[in-house]
């Protein structure tokens, strides 16, 4: 005899995901949000080189960027890509003019792709942390190819900031699971 109960499969394209909780310029709560990385995004770094941690092993700049992409959207991820290093600049000096526009740019571009797969992806995961991170090293590199000629700058960023970069991976999805529902 057969048993007519018959436990449910399980589909994971039915299961509840997590919308990224897009903010908009006409919002108030959008610019508490870009304080608050904006400001953590400039503090962190200074308080790091108390302890002689340097940005470019830890990358906290870009930390901040990718968790206010991928929790608030685009927009918000990429105005703390903008003024954060910008603000960084003009209180510490750093990052150096040398590099500032690169680091604009590559903050930009991790603000965006992870603000755009977190909305396409409609949940917090590893693999659209990992292709944040990927999309804006890849089109990092190119640039820092195109502006300096010289492929040693992205050797050496990741072999001195790999921490930095698994920091964002683990981090960033620990970070985004923690503040998931803000």
């Amino acid at each position: 005899m057969q048993n007519s109960y018959q436990k449910p499969i399980v589909n994971l394209s039915q299961t509840k995901l997590m919308p990224p909780l897009t903010l908009n310029f006409n919002q108030l709560k959008f610019y508490i949000v870009i304080l608050i990385f904006v400001t953590l995004s400039v503090l962190t770094p200074a308080f790091l080189h108390t302890f002689s941690i340097g940005g470019r092993i830890v990358l906290p700049l870009y930390f901040f960027v990718l968790i206010a992409g991928y929790q608030f959207g685009w927009k918000a991820g990429v105005l703390t890509a903008l003024l954060s290093p910008i603000l960084s600049n003009l209180i510490s000096g750093m990052p150096t003019e040398f590099i500032l526009i690169l680091v604009i740019l590559k903050s930009i571009i991790l603000g965006f792709s992870a603000g755009i797969i977190a909305k396409t992806l409609k949940q917090i995961s590893f693999k659209g942390i990992f292709l944040s991170i990927l999309i804006y090293q890849i089109l990092g590199l190119i640039i820092e190819f195109l502006l300096s000629g010289q492929i040693n700058l992205f050797i050496s960023d990741i072999t001195v900031g790999y921490p930095g970069l698994l920091i964002q991976l683990f981090g960033g999805y620990f970070g985004l699971k923690l503040i998931k529902n803000i």
